[in-house]
């Protein structure tokens, strides 16, 4: 897909220490960019509408951490528009798709 290549290329084009937030109105795309960032080696989060409010803020809380080179403090964080339309701080990320 064209928006896919697109944002991968984005996410080569960023520096190391940035983190980047990926929104979608359908978690069926998210589901194509977990499967390409899976594929670059790339780590993530993923807040979306089938999750419990305690996973969301799990997931929200992983993204928030310092640093993106371990599992424990994901690079990129998923996110649902329905699930993350409101009420979402996410001070860590500096880029958006």
């Amino acid at each position: 897909s064209p928006k896919i290549q697109a944002i991968m290329d984005g996410i080569d084009q960023m520096a190391k220490d940035e983190k980047g937030v990926i929104f979608s109105q359908w978690t069926s795309f998210l589901d194509l960019l977990e499967y390409e960032l899976q594929k670059e080696g790339h780590y993530y989060t993923r807040v979306d509408g089938t999750m419990s409010a305690q996973a969301r803020c799990d997931a929200m809380e992983e993204f928030d951490t310092q640093g993106c080179y371990s599992q424990a403090t994901p690079r990129f964080i998923l996110c649902s528009l329905h699930a993350c339309g409101v009420g979402v701080n996410l001070t860590r990320g500096n880029v958006v798709w």
